[in-house]
């Protein structure tokens, strides 16, 4: 899977409708307030591009699919109604997506990531002591680097991927942690509200929960766990080993030699 890095260099801060807004909808976007702060860059209740600066801005993209970008300093944006793509840039970042499909990036600092309604795809970035908040929706949570976020899902069937971690991963999500088996690696924290996990192309441990849970154990030999609830668990590559638990599970070894425990077993000698 590839990383959502979302959005390459542009020259303008701002690039809106060619319509004028109307008085009414100037004042709104003039006296705006984004996370609790006043607005200092906005943008039209059209699609926008807007560039921050290395200050700490405040950026409120309102309506349309924007692109948004806050470069240096901690800022605090919020996208608007729109599916739209934000990235955070350095520092230390408040992003709130809002309404509609959101594609969010943090960067290198301990952000806050925050969908709202809407499936929204999150990248935490390399940071530490961050958050993801998924909100409503079905949403998609790309852990691509080393970094210490703790991820909420929220409602919906939500995913965690760690596809392209550069480490093998235990998540539990009856206990609702997830770390390295590395040394020295900084990455993981906690997980809770997620109900999809797919692994690493390393030899990882995924645990379920009492809830219905899909586990993906993608590459390596790896252990699967569904504990409670009626669980999917996907062997996929390696030679894995795939513990139904409580409930009527369904385990699918995959391509290797598979080890299952289940009420469905398919591809397991």
């Amino acid at each position: 899977m590839k990383s959502i890095r979302i959005m390459a260099p542009v020259v303008l801060l701002l690039v809106g409708s060619l319509a004028a807004p109307s008085a009414a909808e100037e004042s709104a976007r003039v006296s705006a307030f984004c996370g609790g702060k006043a607005v200092t860059l906005y943008g039209t209740p059209g699609n926008d591009v807007i560039h921050g600066t290395g200050n700490a801005d405040v950026i409120h993209g309102f309506g349309g699919n924007d692109r948004i970008k806050g470069f240096g300093g901690d800022d605090t944006i919020c996208g608007g109604d729109g599916d739209d793509l934000i990235w955070g840039g350095s520092g230390v970042d408040f992003i709130y997506g809002e309404a509609g499909h959101d594609s969010i990036e943090g960067g290198s600092g301990g952000d806050l990531l925050s969908g709202g309604p809407g499936n929204d795809v999150f990248d935490p970035g390399t940071g530490t002591g961050g958050t993801v908040e998924g909100g409503k929706g079905h949403d998609y949570v790309w852990i691509l680097d080393a970094g210490d976020n703790d991820i909420f899902g929220g409602s919906g069937r939500d995913t965690v991927s760690f596809s392209s971690a550069p480490v093998r991963m235990r998540v539990d999500l009856s206990t609702g942690h997830y770390d390295s088996w590395a040394p020295g690696a900084l990455i993981g924290s906690l997980i809770f509200e997620v109900e999809v996990v797919i692994g690493s192309v390393y030899n990882d441990i995924l645990i379920g929960d009492g809830n219905r849970n899909w586990l993906y154990g993608y590459k390596g030999g790896d252990v699967l766990k569904g504990r409670g609830g009626d669980d999917f668990l996907f062997g996929e590559t390696g030679a894995d080993t795939l513990l139904g638990g409580g409930g009527y599970d369904v385990l699918n070894g995959g391509s290797g030699v598979d080890d299952c425990d289940g009420e469905v077993e398919k591809s397991c000698p």
